[in-house]
C-alpha cells in the first residue's frame, strides 16, 4: 500500500525534476540526482522507472 509519505516524496521530487529540466541554472548532475531519487521511490513502490526523454524539454 502507497503511504502518504511516499506520494508526497514521489510528488515533490517529481516537481523538482520537471523544474530543474527547465530551468537554465540546472546542470546536468542535479537533473540525474533527482531522477535518481525519483526512481529509488518509484522503486520501492513498485513502479518502472522514468527517464529524461530530449524531445520534451
Amino acid at each position: 500500500m502507497i503511504t502518504v509519505k511516499r506520494l508526497f516524496t514521489f510528488f515533490v521530487l517529481s516537481s523538482w525534476l520537471l523544474l530543474a529540466s527547465t530551468s537554465s541554472y540546472a546542470s546536468a548532475e542535479y537533473v540525474a540526482e533527482v531522477l535518481r531519487l525519483v526512481n529509488v521511490e518509484r522503486a520501492k513502490v513498485g513502479l518502472n522507472p522514468l527517464c529524461l526523454s530530449t524531445q520534451l524539454t
